[in-house]
Parts: structure tokens; sequence; C-alpha cells
């Protein structure tokens, strides 16, 4: 039996814009379990989760997060941690994906309440310290 999505089925978790098609994106959640994109008034399966695949994501330097909820941010950071304490992100995955860890980052010092949890402290200090250096 296939179920059809309710709109009450879906929160909202951030906002993305593409700078190569000017176009914003909201990304909401299903159910905790899947990421779903909204783009021209379609609701469509996204690429990614919120674990290391949303940085990956971030990656491409077209994408710009514009708003994020808090509940958002501390999903996120709880499963980097359990994926930073598994091993699964290391200093190779992080060197590939510097621009998108650095484009979280830079929103995480922006918006000061991202760093209230303990938990999101202690990602944010990983993936600072495990950035590799500009300059060489």
């Amino acid at each position: 039996m296939k179920r059809n999505i309710e709109i009450h089925d879906v929160r909202y978790m951030m906002t993305l814009k593409d700078m190569r098609k000017n176009i914003y994106f909201r990304v909401y959640d299903y159910f905790g379990l899947d990421c779903m994109e909204m783009i021209n008034n379609r609701l469509m399966n996204s690429e990614y989760n919120l674990d290391s695949t949303f940085l990956s994501y971030l990656n491409d330097p077209s994408i710009r997060i514009v708003s994020m909820r808090m509940e958002c941010i501390d999903v996120l950071m709880f499963n980097l941690l359990i994926e930073i304490k598994s091993g699964m992100i290391t200093l190779d995955f992080i060197g590939y994906n510097s621009r998108g860890i650095a484009k979280l980052l830079s929103y995480c010092g922006r918006h000061r309440e991202t760093r209230r949890k303990k938990l999101n402290r202690y990602v944010i200090h990983y993936l600072n310290h495990r950035m590799p250096k500009r300059g060489g």
C-alpha cells in the first residue's frame, strides 16, 4: 500500500540557495528518515541526509546556506559525532569536503545559538581543528 505524503508529515528544516540557478529551495524532514527539497512548489527527494552526505553536498561552490533551524543543527551535529566516533570522517574526508565544512562552520560562527550545546561545541571544535590550514 503506497502512502501519500501529507503536509503534516514533513517539517521545515532549512533554506539553501543555488547561486548558479539563482533559486532558493527549502529542505524538509520526512519523519526523521529522509530530506526532501521543495523547488518550484514540487517536493522531491534530496541527494543527502543530515549527516556527512550533507557536507559533501555543500562542497559544491554554488550552494549556500541561507537559514537553518536549531533543531536541524542539533540533529546534524549528533549524526556527525556518531560518524566521527565510528571513524567515517577522516582527514581525507575533511580535506576533500573542506569547502562544505567551511560553509557549515561559517554559518555556525555567525549564529551564536548553535554553540549552546556541548555536543555542538565539540563537533565544531573537532572540524575546525582538522581543517587544512591556508597558506601552507
